[in-house]
């Protein structure tokens, strides 16, 4: 296919994209649009257009404060050259198409989306977004879902967003947004059930009033800067299945008991946090409880015994390089969800337990640097590498 024709095709698919977006228009009182969008034109010519001079494809849409409405087309993500989009003074509803996201070379994060008063959804994930958050997405006093993952944002997060009642997810993971978080972040979120600052550089201690966000399911820290011990007030979230505070973060302390009155918990991950001192028996009444991850902390003591047995959802358990003593649970092999163990890197003595042979479900096992002593004695029922 030729050059020339090639471009044309693409410029047909920017065009099919813009029409797209026109046909969702429910009003417009100048019918500037209605008129100059059409396919009697050439794209680059439409009023609010502007095409690139290199490669002929849509690189702005700029039509602020015309008094549109309606909603936005997912067609707008097949407009792959976009690089600025200001719809401004308008009265656009619903929420962004997640088909945005395919938009790479869409660089700035519009403050100009703070005017469209009714959103409900931004997903600007995995883009190429620089700069600090804009203050202004905290006028958007119905939204939902905010987005925000996987880009190049920097800054504190604005405080102005922790301000939208509304709001039921919030996802800013793997940017390098620093400073801390508000101490009363949740006062004004009562709805917030999913929350994740994952992977960034966000540092101070993490809010004691994390509990008046009632309805939190997810809560996600990992991989910053956070220092302090865990708040007990965790322990009041009922609703939480989800949490991770482990990894490069430097909390202190013990395992606040309060953990183990989560009711529905399924992950609970403080991997390499520097916790300290031997592991709560209350942990062991999360009888939901399917992932465990305590490695690479001070945990001392020795493994308790009969507490295993609450653990029916367990699949995976993961005690590596800690100080933990002590002989191995038999009762372990009482957890037929078990699926993998990773008791690397401690103290405990005495014999593998043979019991572990009942889990049917077993694919990893890992005891090594530790002083375990005796034979090997597991039943066939764990197959052979």
């Amino acid at each position: 296919m030729s050059c020339l024709a090639l471009n044309r095709l693409n410029i047909m698919t920017d065009q099919s994209a813009l029409l797209a977006f026109k046909s969702q228009f429910e009003q417009e009182p100048g019918n500037v649009l209605a008129r100059n969008w059409s396919s009697d034109t050439p794209v680059c010519s439409w009023t609010g257009i502007t095409c690139s001079s290199r490669h002929l494809r849509v690189a702005a849409i700029n039509v602020p404060n015309m008094d549109l409405s309606g909603i936005i087309p997912p067609q707008l993500g097949n407009l792959s050259f976009l690089v600025s989009l200001d719809l401004s003074g308008n009265k656009f509803h619903g929420g962004l198409p997640q088909e945005l996201a395919k938009l790479k070379r869409l660089r700035v994060n519009p403050p100009s989306l703070s005017n469209i008063s009714k959103l409900e959804t931004l997903n600007l994930k995995s883009n190429l977004l620089e700069s600090m958050i804009p203050a202004e997405i905290g006028d958007l006093h119905n939204l939902k879902r905010l987005v925000l993952g996987e880009n190049n944002l920097s800054g504190p997060i604005p405080a102005s967003i922790f301000n939208i009642s509304t709001l039921e997810a919030a996802a800013f993971t793997s940017n390098s947004l620093s400073g801390n978080l508000p101490a009363n972040m949740c006062r004004h979120m009562p709805n917030l059930k999913s929350f994740s600052v994952a992977f960034n550089q966000l540092h101070g201690h993490i809010p004691s009033t994390i509990d008046e966000c009632l309805k939190l399911q997810t809560l996600a820290f990992e991989y910053n800067q956070f220092t302090g011990p865990v708040p007990k007030q965790i322990g009041n979230l009922s609703m939480l299945e989800i949490l991770y505070l482990g990894n490069n973060n430097n909390l202190k302390g013990e395992i606040p008991a309060e953990v183990g009155y989560l009711p529905n918990l399924e992950i609970l991950s403080l991997s390499a946090d520097g916790i300290r001192g031997p592991i709560s028996s209350f942990i062991y009444n999360i009888s939901t409880l399917q992932e465990l991850y305590l490695d690479e902390n001070n945990l001392t003591g020795n493994l308790p015994q009969i507490y295993v047995l609450r653990l029916p959802s367990l699949q995976g358990l993961y005690l590596s390089a800690n100080k933990l003593a002590g002989s191995n649970p038999r009762q372990l092999g009482n957890c037929s969800s078990l699926v993998e163990i990773y008791m690397d890197e401690n103290m405990l003595t005495g014999e593998i337990p043979s019991e572990i042979g009942n889990l049917l479900n077993l694919e990893i096992l890992v005891y090594d640097k530790n002083q375990l002593t005796g034979d090997i004695r597991l039943q066939s029922s764990i197959s052979q590498p």
